[in-house]
């Protein structure tokens, strides 16, 4: 049955955190009740997070490759950029990842309402929807695309303040999340099945576009609130425990999250798609499998993950600068290697390679990229050098190396962002690297926008060594 397959991933993923705070709780104890409530959380993770995906899989994944192909059959650019600003809006403003860091946003910046960020995620990756759309339609190379809307990011960085350049890559990487990449990697596929004369490179580069979106909306919420967002954070308070309150709660956030995709996929039912009335229902099933899903996830880390990494952060931070360099990097590998999207990116690649590029190759290539920009977030912390010394020297190899590699895998590279950081990253990252930061006085924000930024200059990497190999065997080229 599929939904044991998604529970048995979704445990296998959560496995490491679980290990990874039983072994801290040996060796210094967690506050009282956070370790039963840890535990509590963790099921209701693993049982939320498989619900969801199960939802998805059944509702969104089959309806975001027919409404692309629909857009894109019209050849009008006008209802495309109308039509995809508006799909990547509802699916942001749905996307659970971007929930979460909209909230500890606010929380360590109470003059940015949560709900505010949210919005201006959900309008910048419209807008960056839209792009995509329109370089499908006119067939624009998608290294110049995506190098065109970093270099306005990157102006945009450098204009604003730094606090907001980290919450800035942060959203990027949240706002590609479990709802949201499925979808909009349907919307590819689909809108380039439909779209006359398309290689199979315009099937990605959707997700990588969204991400950048996300970045762009905190960028200018930075510039347009002046010094709104500025001064001394506030104490963060994470309640631990308090499951049945908490999920009344999260159940509303999730009902008003949801509410404008539910609106669409009604819209395009009716005036365009207009499927039998049996998978329709089966569409709308998943739906509230989705809801049900979102609604225990967001109770599962709020109310048990968030307190004790957060603890866990604090704690490390005040050790030795080694240990917790360590334990980031430790962290950093195990919760990639769990990640369940991280199947799937590898199935892609070795089908593209014809089996060149290994899974051995891509878990290790992943692993330590992720592990070393956890590493590298800590160390900032604990040595307050500039954000962009990550970033910068990134982006800049990242954006070498895509005028480099088959055409395939630049796309690819920047869809894979969002694998790395999943549920898991939000959850349980987030308010970990948060924790180092409110601790060592630095940067509470990053932790997400180096780890997403990783399997750029990973797949990249895999990409350069397949060209340099110049195997094919018998393989589709990239």
């Amino acid at each position: 049955m599929e939904l044991l397959k998604k529970l048995k991933g979704v445990a296998l993923s959560v496995l490491p955190i679980i290990v990874f705070v039983t072994v801290f709780q040996f060796l210094s104890p967690l506050p009282d009740s956070y370790y039963p409530s840890f535990l509590i959380a963790a099921a209701m993770l693993i049982i939320g997070i498989s619900i969801f995906l199960f939802g998805i899989d059944m509702a969104l994944v089959p309806v975001g490759e027919k409404i692309g192909s629909a857009l894109m059959k019209r050849r009008s650019l006008i209802i495309l950029l109308i039509a995809g600003f508006i799909v990547g809006f509802a699916i942001t403003f749905a996307e659970p990842n971007a929930e979460v860091l909209s909230s500890q946003v606010s929380m360590a910046r109470p003059s940015i309402n949560s709900r505010v960020m949210l919005l201006a995620l959900s309008v910048g990756v419209g807008v960056t929807i839209m792009l995509a759309f329109m370089r499908n339609l006119l067939h624009i190379p998608y290294k110049y695309m995506i190098a065109f809307v970093y270099a306005l990011i990157f102006i945009l960085a450098v204009l604003g303040k730094e606090t907001f350049v980290s919450m800035a890559f942060d959203a990027g990487g949240s706002a590609t999340g479990p709802l949201a990449v499925p979808f909009i990697m349907g919307l590819g596929i689909g809108s380039a099945r439909a779209a006359a004369g398309s290689k199979e490179s315009d099937s990605f580069g959707f997700v990588g576009l969204q991400g950048a979106g996300a970045i762009l909306a905190v960028l200018v919420m930075g510039l347009a609130s002046g010094d709104a967002g500025a001064g001394k954070p506030m104490q963060f308070s994470y309640e631990s425990g308090n499951f049945l309150q908490g999920m009344w709660i999260y159940f509303q956030t999730a009902l008003v999250s949801m509410a404008p995709l539910a609106a669409i996929l009604v819209f395009f039912q009716l005036f365009s798609l207009k499927m039998p009335p049996s998978k329709f229902l089966k569409i709308a099933v998943g739906m509230i499998y989705s809801l049900f899903g979102m609604t225990l996830f967001l109770t599962a880390a709020n109310c048990g993950f968030m307190p004790v990494a957060y603890f866990m952060g604090q704690t490390l931070a005040s050790l030795n600068p080694a240990i917790v360099l360590s334990c980031s990097f430790i962290l950093g590998a195990a919760v990639v290697i769990a990640e369940p999207s991280l199947a799937v990116l590898i199935d892609q690649v070795e089908e593209i390679t014809s089996g060149t590029i290994t899974r051995r190759m891509m878990i290790t290539f992943m692993a330590s990229g992720v592990a070393i920009a956890l590493a590298l977030v800590t160390l900032r912390s604990v040595l307050g050098f500039s954000y962009f010394w990550i970033i910068g020297p990134g982006y800049a190899l990242a954006f070498i190396m895509i005028f480099f590699v088959p055409d395939l895998f630049g796309p690819l590279a920047f869809d894979s962002g969002g694998v790395a950081a999943g549920p898991i990253a939000s959850a349980f990252i987030l308010p970990f690297a948060i924790g180092i930061g409110s601790r060592t006085g630095g940067d509470l924000f990053g932790a997400i926008g180096c780890i997403s930024m990783a399997p750029l200059l990973a797949i990249q990497l895999l990409g350069l060594i397949y060209r340099i190999k110049g195997k094919k065997k018998g393989g589709r080229k990239p």
